[in-house]
């Protein structure tokens, strides 16, 4: 009687263990109803503030973007178009956006040669409100040269939160660091 009650806790234990595990037993690639962040490569150091309600937490060499009630700054233009420019040894990216409520974005950055990536990550089921939000990216100590920059912008379905894996690319610039 004592090896079958041994035997039931030892099945019983291996089955939560086995449901409860976060990890999936394909291995280590992430499925299309994963929200994590697609992007895993932060070679570049960069400083991200988000001003209005897409704020978000995200490790790495990226600081903590904060919630903030003062007003989002209104940029000239299309808002929706991101500021890219050059200032000193640093490429500041700078974007206006209106979104559902409820939707978080979290950006990292790489590059390979002469191409700087700002990639924009938005997750999570938006709300039935609309709220704006500013994102501004900065990456000091760039080496001198031109460069391309891409703003890119990967999400998930603001309704089912499944990421399908369509990025868009909302902004190609080339950009001179003196």
């Amino acid at each position: 009687m004592q090896k079958i009650s041994l035997y039931i806790t030892a099945v019983l234990w291996l089955f939560f263990s086995a449901c409860c595990s976060k990890k999936s037993i394909q291995g280590s690639m992430p499925s299309n109803t994963d929200t994590q962040n697609p992007y895993t490569s932060n070679n570049l150091y960069h400083r991200v503030t988000i001003n209005g309600c897409a704020t978000t937490t995200t490790k790495g060499h990226v600081l903590i973007a904060e919630k903030s009630e003062l007003s989002v700054l209104k940029l000239p233009g299309n808002p929706e178009i991101p500021v890219i420019i050059a200032q000193g040894d640093s490429i500041i990216y700078t974007r206006e956006t209106e979104h559902l409520c409820c939707r978080e974005v979290s950006i990292s950055t790489d590059s390979d040669a002469k191409n700087i990536h700002i990639n924009e990550f938005w997750k999570h089921q938006g709300c039935k409100c609309k709220c704006s939000s500013n994102l501004r990216v900065v990456l000091p100590k760039i080496a001198k040269g031109t460069y391309m920059v891409y703003a890119i912008i990967k999400e998930t379905d603001p309704v089912t939160d499944i990421y399908h894996g369509f990025p868009d690319t909302i902004k190609i610039q080339q950009i001179t660091i003196r």
